[in-house]
């Protein structure tokens, strides 16, 4: 392969010596892309034993035909105090240096001379030849006297700049001013007196260079030429932000730094930057350079609401419109992948895809659905996952067309339903459907939801079927071959849309269940409404629906079909948080593979995170009251076939006293901590965002070192009891099963909270607890505060202690 080396000596030679020679670029290209096709055509002949990567090397050629140079600081520092010879021969070699250097990034940039330090002057040059000429006339030992005029003028944000400094001292000022910049910079030392101590406490090892040979001279130009060509070409950047409550304030504020970090890494003087966040609605920020907009965008709060993508997919294509078509366009949306609206989203994402808009996806949180997800995305290859990325590279993805190897970092769709559960189909079969033919999309659609749940084994999974209109039927199956069967013959009846009617079928269902003596051993119930909206008897629906959200094991999913939803009431029908439960179509009948995707995945997720419970305690009065949280983690909770089961029966706990104590979150606060070697603290600020965020809290496992998260509680409970002025009960919560790796030190915490006087709750979790810990743990009188989680006595007890003032 000697003609190949060869090959690509004689290409860079050109490219480099391309304003010499006055080849004219596509010229080159099209040369090139000749080569390529020889080597594609005789794969075995020319590349049996290449190890050279012919693509890769395109994409170093591309850059140098197109270097666009990154906002950057290259200074270079020459003793000023070195006898006559060697000074002249470090300006020779710099003279060298960025000769070989303009000859790779254009000729076309200011660069500057540090002269006469008793004028305080800066000489510019607005060519390169200028500049070396004048390099030689220096006189030598000259100092700098105006290091910040210097940065004033010459190293503003958004430029490459190139500096000459002579004397130590003048650089020890720049360096000092350098520190407060956010842009790269990279420093070259001339001669053998060049001291790194000055500047490696500034700048990492690799940005720091020595010259002290022509050789030197030859590497150090070609590592900057390739790291200066790696800025961004001039473009309109599009951020589309979240906002909803499926993502939650903690998600979004990941969202916001994640933008800010790569604006820094893309930035450049003439690029704008939008971002667009969105829930309900879809609000768009216009920013005029990337330095207002990486400090501004950490200041955006988090809205919650649905998730209204198409919204903010269709506000971005509309600016863009406005934009000059010769500007690269670059779309960075960052989501969970929850659409309200699946189907509008995956319309949008095809228009936006017939546009010269480049979108890239970023996945948030470990359960995004990738489904989505991949649907907006220009490409598989433009999906990423938030934990799995960095700035760095979604930057050289968007500047350079550089996408690392991460699909095997993108999850699958793939979902955990090995729990047993219930479905229950509810279909609207009234005249506002207008057709037999709209009913017959609604059981198809069913058909292809209960393929994807895997609906095989009816001992493990059962499913029934409502129909109603002005009376509600329900059917009931034995096998799957009679379930399918059945639904492919349902009729569609006609009349007006009693809702309540058919919940109330549910409702009887449910309540038979508690009371019989087979409770259904945790088995939760999940109900899907499908439904274009506008109940026949909203107050009836209401009176119902909140009858059946007492019962914690039930899910209610609410589907909209057409284009006149009454979203409202479909906000009402589906389980908390409505955001992950409530969904809107306008035709069941095209692709909804998206929709399919997002029910399956919150249906699986829900059989896993919501075991049974008997129905709430009645609490009618709102309560203010601080509460920590604080719930072991750890691998002694666990047990062997199931590790995480007792663990979410903890955060169930949470959610439970939360919603059926009826905690006012407009004078309470609430905070979890999840403990096992290490101690996490989660806060919250609303309802909604407590149950959208808790349920995906890992499992931790490992020691158990309750000691450490009973320190943090009192931290937090004396936070609390701070801010409020004493005016609200701070109570501390405590779920373990009392197996703690260090009991002495428990037990002397504990003491050390009660002696503060903070109410101190202890609940024993799983089959092995251990009483005595739980009894330290608590406050007294020790039998109104321990209990054991798997009995309801908590319930009447703890609950109603919170409500005295009812």
């Amino acid at each position: 392969m000697k003609w190949m080396d060869y090959l690509i000596d004689f290409l860079v030679f050109v490219v480099r010596s391309d304003l010499e020679f006055q080849l004219h670029h596509s010229v080159m290209l099209i040369f090139v892309l000749q080569i390529k096709t020889v080597i594609s055509y005789y794969p075995e002949e020319c590349c049996k034993k290449m190890t050279f990567d012919i693509n890769q090397f395109l994409l170093s050629l591309r850059r140098l035909l197109t270097c666009v140079n990154k906002p950057a600081h290259v200074v270079m520092v020459l003793e000023g105090s070195l006898p006559t010879l060697q000074y002249q021969q470090g300006l020779a070699l710099i003279s060298d240096l960025v000769t070989r250097l303009t000859s790779s990034i254009g000729r076309s940039h200011q660069f500057r001379l540090i002269r006469g330090w008793f004028h305080g002057s800066v000489l510019s040059f607005a060519n390169v030849q200028g500049f070396l000429k004048e390099l030689k006339r220096t006189p030598p030992r000259l100092a700098l006297a105006a290091a910040g005029d210097i940065l004033e003028r010459d190293l503003s944000p958004g430029s490459l700049a190139i500096t000459v400094v002579i004397g130590q001292s003048a650089m020890r000022s720049i360096i000092n001013l350098l520190e407060e910049n956010t842009q790269a910079a990279y420093v070259i030392g001339f001669g053998n007196s060049f001291r790194r101590s000055v500047v490696e406490k500034t700048l990492p090892a690799s940005n720091i260079f020595f010259v002290q040979t022509r050789e030197q001279s030859v590497k150090v130009a070609q590592k900057l030429s390739f790291d200066l060509c790696s800025g961004c070409e001039d473009m309109d950047l599009y951020f589309i932000l979240d906002t909803s409550y499926s993502i939650g304030p903690e998600k979004f504020a990941r969202e916001c730094k994640l933008a800010s970090d790569i604006s820094l890494r893309i930035q450049n003087t003439t690029s704008s930057i939008t971002t667009i966040d969105y829930s309900d609605t879809a609000m768009m920020h216009i920013y005029g350079n990337g330095h207002r907009f990486s400090s501004l965008i950490l200041s955006h709060k988090w809205r919650g609401g649905n998730t209204m993508t198409h919204s903010a997919l269709e506000l971005a294509l509309s600016a863009s419109a406005a934009k000059s078509r010769e500007r690269k366009q670059v779309v960075i949306l960052m989501s969970d992948g929850a659409s309200t609206s699946p189907d509008r989203t995956e319309k949008m994402a095809r228009k936006i895809h017939q546009r010269p808009l480049e979108t890239f996806v970023i996945g948030i949180g470990e359960n995004a659905n990738v489904e989505e997800l991949k649907v907006i995305a220009s490409s598989p290859s433009h999906l990423y996952m938030d934990s799995s990325v960095t700035a760095d590279q979604l930057a050289n993805a968007i500047c350079r067309g550089e996408i690392t190897d991460h699909d095997n970092k993108v999850p699958s769709d793939n979902q955990d339903c090995s729990n047993a559960f219930d479905i229950v189909f509810v279909l609207d079969s009234s005249w506002s459907l207008n057709s037999e033919k709209n009913f017959k999309k609604e059981l198809r659609f069913v058909k292809n939801l209960a393929d994807n749940l895997q609906l095989d084994d009816f001992n493990h999974v059962t499913a029934s079927v409502i129909t109603y209109a002005d009376h509600a039927k329900e059917f009931t199956f034995q096998s799957k071959t009679e379930f399918l069967r059945t639904l492919e013959e349902l009729p569609w009846i006609g009349g007006n849309t009693y809702t309540d009617r058919a919940l109330d079928l549910v409702l009887q269902s449910v309540e038979r269940r508690v009371n019989s003596v087979y409770s259904g051993s945790e088995r939760a119930l999940i109900v899907v409404v499908i439904t274009d909206g506008g109940a026949t008897s909203p107050f009836a629906l209401q009176k119902v629906i909140s009858k059946l959200k007492r019962f914690r094991f039930v899910k209610i999913f609410a589907i909209g079909v057409g284009v006149s939803i009454n979203i409202k009431e479909l906000e009402m029908i589906a389980s908390d948080p409505s955001d992950n439960h409530m969904f809107m179509v306008d035709d069941l009948g095209v692709n909804n593979k998206i929709l399919q995707s997002l029910l399956t995945s919150q249906i699986c997720r829900d059989t896993k995170y919501l075991p049974l419970v008997s129905p709430p305690l009645s609490i009618n009065c709102p309560v203010a009251a601080n509460l920590v949280f604080v719930l072991d983690s750890s691998s002694s909770l666990g047990v062997v076939q199931n590790p995480d089961v007792n663990f979410l029966k903890e955060i169930a706990f949470v959610i439970d006293v939360i919603k059926l104590g009826n905690i006012d979150f407009r004078q309470s606060r609430v905070s979890v901590i999840t403990y096992s070697d290490v101690i996490k603290l989660h806060q919250y600020h609303s309802e909604n965002d407590l149950v959208s965020n808790i349920i995906h809290l890992p499992f931790l496992g490992g020691n158990t070192f309750t000691d450490i998260a009973l320190e943090l509680m009192l931290d937090e409970l004396n936070y609390f009891h701070s801010v409020s002025n004493g005016r609200v009960s701070t109570i501390g919560v405590v779920l373990t099963d009392g197996q703690s790796t260090r009991p002495a030190l428990t037990t002397s915490m504990a003491r050390r909270i009660h002696g503060v006087g903070h109410r101190i709750v202890a609940i024993g979790v799983g089959r092995r607890v251990d009483i005595h810990m739980l009894t330290e743990i608590a406050s007294l009188p020790k039998n109104q505060n321990v209990f054991l989680l798997e009995e309801l006595d908590w319930r009447s007890s703890f609950l109603s202690s919170l409500h005295n003032q009812c």
